[in-house]
């Protein structure tokens, strides 16, 4: 059985690695992209509430605007 406290840590450990990935997600991806774009729809939420159509759309924001990190995949 785990109790509240090992829960509570066990949480904090996930929630910091979480942060940790989300951090470094734009640097990851944004490896290697194109500055020129196509016109595909894949969504991308960036964390200033935007919706990007797609990776390159988003990692061109990400390079311009700097502190911008992926939310999720899909619509805000």
């Amino acid at each position: 059985m785990i109790t509240k406290p090992a829960l509570a840590k066990i949480l904090l450990v996930f929630s910091n690695a979480t942060f940790c990935v989300l951090l470094q997600y734009p640097k990851d991806i944004c490896t290697g992209y194109s500055e020129v774009c196509t016109m595909d729809y894949k969504p991308h939420c960036g964390s200033d509430g935007n919706v990007y159509s797609n990776r390159c759309i988003f990692c061109n924001a990400v390079v311009s605007q700097g502190a911008i990190w992926l939310k999720n995949y899909g619509l805000c």
